[in-house]
């Protein structure tokens, strides 16, 4: 039997190992996909990169047969002007065309709204965000109205349609005395002008306005600022400052009524409230900071034509967007984990208690302000991540949904480039060797002991000294068997085994025996002399242990890459 060296029997028995639990942890994921969290949800396309640089969170979406357009705002290297871009994408993410619609030195709050087979276009553009006009651009023939003019510190526009107007509501600070108003202005598309404007001034903080039409009327929702909370220092003076407040909105005459406070609310982002209608129904979420938890939290409620208010659920996240159809309810947010904000989706009914989240895109780690539409029957997805410059936005939908592929779930397709895989190459061979740092007791105190009876017989009989020096199985053996047994009886799992990883423990068994198998055949195949059998037993003992963890290393190699 022709024999090998060691060195390339080693490197030999690393690649078998690497195809080896390549393949039972592919296995694993189709038998077993509920307990391999670290892929994107099935269901969903891989995230494709639509805009960068972006200096907000404010973009919209106008949907078509063939694709949707994108309205952001970016801006020049150097910060001095933002312009805000036209971007046609089709349903697999690839850009068709861009063009560029408006530069100012200030734009903000893009939002799209379609009445009658016409669509419009409003934003806020000026010379600075002291100095603003809020224009309505219609899509259709690509002109242009200036609805209102010198808006100071434009925020959060929004709209709502009634009897074929649609009605504008956004926040605006007077620059002399700092107070904020909220602002109503009706656009009538027939006529091309502005039908109505009303103003709300207050004399604490005003924020994040939305405006819903249930049944026949308007309602009127926003953050205003607590008093109780305006002479409080330190990190509590930041906690649910504001309150969530609603009124009904007479259109004719601008008149408020039946303005109630309905909730304690967090406030320090536009993100951290959505509204979703189904039917008379209007599902509102919001973000308070639940003191005990010392985490954001996500309320549900629904907000009916009467005025009744009532709570749903909670749960732990921020940054809600919500897409209610009947019973098709789903929430997608942000969560925070070890300095991650990771997206997550959850479907809800009006009678649970408990929500169950799953983790959308696990190899994107800095994601804020998703929002989740519905284009016939297919859900879609926006959101942004951070950048090295402003941020990024993404996009994925149900549309072009396919199936986890090996390389995904290896953590390989959030490899950028050829440095990065060769550096984990040397993380497979090398990050195994740390095991031996934390393997003190459940290896090294059997070892001992082994080599102190093997050295005790080897004295007190010169047949077993012969045996030992004539096999390297029996020393192997006999070391792999003390290690289980000191498991076994010290430790009680098997989990011990592997002091680094932590694979899936039906799986633990069968790596023992294949790692056990491969170490056999490295004995077997390696070129050595029989006097130093004992040796090669111990060092064979060494090197199972190697191969344990490096095929313990194959189940979480993905950790490395997102």
């Amino acid at each position: 039997m022709k024999k090998f060296s060691p060195v390339k029997l080693f490197f030999v028995g690393s690649v078998l190992i690497l195809i080896v639990f390549t393949l039972l942890f592919w296995n694993f994921y189709q038998n077993n996909p509920e307990e391999v969290d670290h892929v994107r949800l099935e269901d969903w396309s891989r995230p494709v990169e639509l805009a960068v640089n972006v200096p907000s969170v404010s973009y919209d979406v106008l949907f078509s047969e063939e694709g949707f357009e994108l309205f952001a705002i970016q801006e020049d290297r150097d910060g001095r002007e933002k312009f805000l871009n036209q971007v046609k994408v089709d349903y697999a993410g690839e850009v068709q065309e861009k063009l560029e619609i408006d530069r100012a030195g200030q734009l903000s709050f893009p939002v799209v709204a379609g009445l009658e087979a016409e669509n419009y276009l409003f934003y806020f553009a000026g010379e600075s965000s002291r100095n603003q006009d809020l224009i309505a651009r219609d899509l259709n023939s690509n002109e242009s109205l200036v609805l209102r003019e010198s808006i100071s510190f434009s925020n959060a526009l929004h709209y709502a349609i009634s009897d074929n107007m649609i009605n504008l509501i956004y926040t605006e600070k007077a620059v002399d005395s700092g107070d904020d108003s909220i602002s109503v202005v009706g656009f009538d598309p027939e006529n091309q002008e502005e039908a109505f404007n009303y103003s709300y001034p207050f004399d604490l903080q005003a924020r994040y306005p939305k405006l819903a039409k249930i049944e026949d009327k308007i309602f009127m929702f926003w953050h205003e600022r607590n008093p109780d909370t305006m002479f409080i220092s330190g990190q509590e003076g930041t906690i649910n400052r504001y309150f969530l407040k609603a009124a009904e909105l007479d259109l004719e005459t601008g008149e408020l009524t039946d303005e109630k406070i309905l909730a304690d609310a967090y406030g320090n982002s536009s993100a951290n409230i959505d509204i979703a209608q189904v039917g008379n129904q209007l599902w509102i979420s919001w973000v308070e900071y639940n003191r005990d938890a010392e985490a954001d939290f996500i309320n549900l409620a629904t907000f009916d034509s009467d005025g009744e208010f009532k709570y749903h659920l909670q749960k732990a996240g921020f940054n809600p967007s919500i897409y209610v159809e009947e019973d098709n309810k789903n929430l997608v947010d942000i969560s925070r984990s070890d300095r991650r904000t990771s997206l997550f989706l959850s479907q809800f009914s009006e009678r649970d208690v408990e929500l169950k989240s799953q983790r959308m895109f696990p190899d994107l780690h800095t994601s804020r302000a998703p929002k989740l539409l519905n284009h016939q029957g297919e859900g879609h997805l926006f959101w942004v991540e951070s950048a090295t410059t402003g941020r990024d936005i993404f996009y994925s939908n149900t549309v072009a949904a396919e199936d986890i592929k090996l390389f995904e779930l290896m953590g390989f397709s959030a490899i950028s480039g050829p440095m990065e895989l060769f550096s984990s190459l040397i993380l497979f061979f090398g990050y195994p060797i740390m095991a031996f740092n934390f393997a003190f007791i459940n290896y090294y105190i059997p070892i001992i002991i082994v080599v102190f009876a093997f050295y005790l017989l080897g004295k007190i009989s010169f047949g077993f000294y012969k045996l030992k020096h004539s096999s390297p199985y029996l020393s192997f053996f006999s070391m792999l068997t003390a290690i289980f047994l000191f498991i076994w009886l010290a430790q009680g799992e098997l989990q011990y085994l592997f002091s680094i990883t932590s694979p899936p423990g039906s799986q633990m068994p069968l790596i023992a025996g294949i790692v056990t198998l491969i170490t056999l055949a490295y004995i077997y195949f390696s070129r050595y002399d029989q006097d130093h059998s004992i040796f090669i037993g111990f060092g064979s003992v060494l090197l199972w242990f190697y191969w344990l963890a490096q095929a313990g290393l194959v189940y979480e190699f993905y950790q490395y890459f997102i």
